[in-house]
């Protein structure tokens, strides 16, 4: 009997992982957002990387303040400037040195050769350097492994200091385990 030594193939799992995580970061959680997030499995494996994360879910579910206070979370990190925002675009995370205007006109091309189509009409076009439209075309890039080479190459860097700098400025349990979650699926990059 011989072993199987194949690895498995976890890609589509990850693009949808990645899908899943472009998504909250556009969009802060309201009632609906809740209720699809608890129907799944989700909620218990953020609450592995943060504990009482599947608790605040629930809580913010059944509570308009609690919401309301992921909501004020929600602009904290990613919409209002402060010194403990994390700001979603991927240039703003470049090592100095880096050439951003070049990576910001070569990140549009990705998105557009990709053919990533536009994320939502509640919100119209986002920028292509916004962390959500980059994990879009990288989600997208299953399967082409040139396309996945250039994303890993230049915009994975910058979007693991983001995902840190979330885990580390969040104060909400759910925020905290998304960069955690985040950086573990772009560590295998």
């Amino acid at each position: 009997m011989s072993a199987n030594t194949e690895k498995p193939d976890f890609s589509g799992l990850r693009a949808s992982s990645l899908e899943w995580v472009a998504h909250v970061l556009l969009f802060e959680l309201d009632q609906a957002h809740l209720d699809e997030l608890l129907s799944g499995p989700i909620p218990e494996m953020l609450d592995q990387f943060v504990p009482g994360t599947a608790d605040e879910l629930e809580a913010a579910a059944r509570s308009k303040d609690a919401c309301d206070e992921l909501a004020a979370e929600f602009a904290r990190l990613f919409l209002i400037p402060s010194s403990t925002a994390v700001v979603p675009i991927v240039t703003s995370w470049v090592e100095d040195g880096e050439p951003i205007r070049d990576l910001a006109v070569r990140w549009s091309t990705v998105v557009e050769e990709l053919g990533v189509p536009p994320y939502d009409q509640q919100i119209g076009r986002i920028p292509p350097t916004h962390i959500a439209a980059v994990l879009r075309a990288y989600a997208f890039t299953t399967g082409d492994e040139t396309m996945q080479s250039e994303i890993e190459a230049t915009a994975v860097p910058p979007i693991r200091l983001f995902a840190e700098s979330l885990r580390d400025n969040a104060q909400a349990p759910f925020y905290r385990a998304l960069g955690i979650m985040l950086g573990g699926l772009l560590a295998t990059c």
